[in-house]
């Protein structure tokens, strides 16, 4: 039947013990020929509109059975051919028969109270397929242009997963595959656990609730969003990479592991301790509210601090990158012996104060606009100054004690730097230092004489 209604003459129909009828037509409509069959093949489209097709024997598919109305089939085809639910099914879940081959879902929400098994899977948009503690077992590829909801205890097993669309996880639902080249993730405020570390890099990842700690480290190809004041994602000890942009308005907190960003940089509340942020985009306003390990400005990022900054570890500016602090004070407190600065940054105001016996490097030429504030803790405890470098101060300031200072770090000529209660390194003294062994004040006569005109 090519369901022409030519064919099909009035009367009744009685099927034969092995019996089969086969539909070959783009658009045959069962309901011309009867719903009982006692085998059923199917070559072309058969659409069941409202009928409720049963077949008692052999269902053999290699064309397209669309489920498009109310109307229901008690068997699947699992070796070939297509079933397709469309937006004009009444249904609500898809049914789990006796497995698909391919399944395609093209309109309507599909919420399920069965597990599903097929070759290959396609959601559509905008259909909705959810999974509400159920299994999709799916050993071919999935496809989804439309949105996927994996809730309550719901899986879906893929062999592979091309994503335009969006997948949503919620409770303890998993799902086996990302797609680094499109589509989102989200995990929302009813998921628990730590957002798991897939074959692939997520494309954007989205975090809308509840509060995280990773036990693996995560890769976003494109974008990381943390949205909501109470979601938090703290990263421990992993690694964690995206190639776009951080933002949003929760929480977000680096351990040991490093955090690489490749775009802008704006989460409201982001501190770290012990680890290394690394930024290689443009951040116009970079801002923190608490404490990070090591910062590392890239070859091509432009970073300007808008407020205060501290480093306990770190600072590394990158040949071409640009790192301005247009407003606040770059605070070096090191958790370790020692921390360095590399590179040539410009600082409105540097601080590296009550440092016992720790060492701040100064590697290359730096730039202090406005107040530059050293010391050690006493004299028994200093806080050394050396490396390679200078520093370039645009008043003469007296800010510093308890310190002990290279020879090789000079202020560049034209300003002078008093460090009182402090001592060389070694000699000759840097240049444009002014090292003295008393207290800040006045110099006082003690009636002895002295070929140090500095001390």
């Amino acid at each position: 039947l090519d369901g022409t209604a030519s064919q099909i003459s009035a009367g009744s129909r009685v099927t034969g013990p092995s019996s089969t009828i086969v539909y070959t037509g783009p658009a045959a409509d069962p309901a011309a020929w009867g719903s009982s069959y006692r085998n059923l093949t199917v070559t072309g489209t058969l659409s069941l509109g409202g009928a409720s097709v049963t077949v008692a024997g052999t269902l053999e598919n290699t064309g397209i059975i669309a489920i498009n109305g109310s109307g229901t089939i008690n068997k699947s085809d699992n070796n070939s051919g297509t079933f397709s639910y469309t937006t004009g099914w009444t249904g609500t879940g898809i049914p789990a028969l006796n497995g698909y081959n391919a399944l395609e879902i093209t309109g309507g929400t599909r919420t399920q109270a069965n597990a599903l098994s097929a070759a290959s899977l396609s959601v559509s948009g905008p259909a909705t397929l959810q999974l509400d503690g159920f299994t999709a077992t799916i050993t071919g590829a999935t496809t989804n242009a439309g949105e996927i909801d994996i809730n309550g205890a719901g899986n879906l097993s893929t062999a592979s997963l091309s994503n335009p669309g969006l997948v949503v996880l919620s409770s303890t639902g998993t799902c086996n595959h990302s797609d680094a080249a499109q589509g989102t993730f989200r995990y929302t405020g009813g998921w628990t656990g730590t957002i798991p570390l897939l074959p692939e890099s997520y494309h954007d990842l989205e975090i809308t609730g509840g509060t995280h700690t990773q036990t693996n480290g995560l890769s976003v190809a494109r974008n990381l969003t943390i949205s909501g004041g109470t979601t938090a994602l703290s990263t421990g000890a992993n690694a964690v990479t995206v190639t776009g942009t951080v933002s949003g308005t929760g929480t977000l907190t680096g351990g040991s592991g490093s955090i690489t960003v490749g775009g802008g940089f704006t989460p409201s509340n982001f501190s770290q301790s012990g680890g290394t942020l690394t930024l290689n985009g443009t951040v116009p306003a970079f801002a923190l509210t608490g404490a990070i390990g090591s910062l590392t400005i890239g070859a091509v990022a432009n970073v300007a601090l808008v407020g205060n900054m501290t480093l306990t570890g770190n600072l590394t500016l990158s040949s071409g990158g640009v790192f301005t602090a247009t407003g606040g004070t770059v605070t070096i407190a090191p958790s370790g012996a020692s921390s360095t600065i590399s590179g040539n940054p410009a600082f409105n105001s540097l601080s590296s104060t009550g440092q016992s016996g720790k060492t701040l490097t100064i590697d290359n030429d730096i730039s202090v606009l406005g107040t530059l504030t050293l010391s050690g803790l006493d004299a028994s405890h200093r806080l050394f100054i050396n490396g390679n470098g200078s520093i370039s101060l645009a008043s003469d300031q007296a800010n510093g004690n308890f310190l002990s200072v290279d020879s090789d770090i000079d202020i560049v000529a034209g300003h002078t730097y008093i460090a009182y209660q402090s001592v060389p390194t070694n000699l000759p003294r840097a240049a444009n230092w002014r090292i003295m062994s008393s207290t800040s004040g006045n110099p006082t006569w003690t009636g002895t004489l002295g070929t140090e005109w500095n001390a």
